[in-house]
């Protein structure tokens, strides 16, 4: 009994290194993004000299063509120009994926705190999608304005 011992070890050791090999049927498997939208825009506005810059980047898949319309209302303690503005840039066309443009609101004179409200309207093909954003920590400084707004996302995620 004693001799088996050693041929009992030496056989469970070659046993437990002879490992399944696992073999590829030749396809290659393919990751495909899961939630990634045809097109999907955001809407940054910042503050600066002279006015507000707007900046609309395409965040999604696919090329996005459509009708912006943005208008800004500055609302501060003393305005001489630029309470209202309105802007309909022909920008968006054909706006690649990972790309922006950028365009210039103004001009904005002022003094004192401002209440500034965006709204807006994006229309692709023949369905448009309305925003709005208020930022009620807004500065108008002679010509700089400074604001806290949120980029806005079109269409909205949940």
């Amino acid at each position: 009994m004693k001799k088996i011992y050693p041929f009992l070890i030496i056989g469970i050791l070659v046993l437990s290194s002879i490992g399944a090999v696992a073999e590829t049927d030749g396809k290659q498997m393919e990751k495909e993004p899961m939630n990634i939208q045809d097109w999907q825009l955001i809407i940054d506005i910042k503050g600066g000299f002279f006015g507000y810059t707007v900046r609309v980047t395409n965040e999604g898949g696919e090329p996005v063509s459509g009708n912006l319309t943005i208008n800004i209302t500055t609302d501060a303690g003393f305005m001489l120009l630029g309470r209202e503005l309105s802007e309909t840039p022909d920008v968006i066309e054909a706006l690649p994926p990972d790309e922006y443009v950028e365009f210039k609101m103004g001009p904005v004179l002022g003094f004192g705190f401002a209440d500034i409200t965006i709204t807006g309207v994006f229309t692709p093909i023949d369905d448009p999608y309305p925003f709005e954003m208020e930022a009620t920590n807004g500065f108008v400084l002679l010509f700089f304005v400074r604001c806290g707004l949120t980029p806005i996302t079109i269409p909205a995620t949940p």
